[in-house]
């Protein structure tokens, strides 16, 4: 009785002590892993802060480049208006220099 009651006493220690390294493992996993989760709630909160400054950014790019295509439309709207301003000088200008010849060409139909 007395060598059951010791062997049984060894058991019970290598249990506890069994017992005590699997607490410590799962402790050091624990931190582990708790160490992993925080890195990666760092690099989530990196990426997140990124995508906003983006989204921040794109209604700015898109309000700059909206702005950039009414100027270059007016810009263009005005060329048009000028080049026919122009274009019509011209006709005016030629109409005068073809009025001058036809007047030029009367008088000397009437001097002969």
């Amino acid at each position: 009785l007395e060598e059951l009651n010791t062997g049984t006493a060894t058991v019970r220690a290598s249990i506890k002590q069994a017992k005590a390294i699997a607490m410590d493992r799962a402790k050091d996993l624990n931190a582990r892993v708790q160490g992993l989760v925080a890195a990666a709630e760092g690099k989530v909160a990196k990426l997140q802060a990124k995508l906003d400054k983006v989204k921040a950014a794109q209604p700015l790019d898109q309000a700059a480049i909206a702005k950039r295509i009414t100027e270059l439309a007016t810009a263009l709207g005005d060329m048009r208006k000028q080049q026919k301003e122009a274009h019509e000088a011209t006709k005016g200008k030629l109409q005068t220099i073809q009025d001058r010849i036809k007047a030029m060409l009367d008088n000397e139909a009437m001097l002969r």
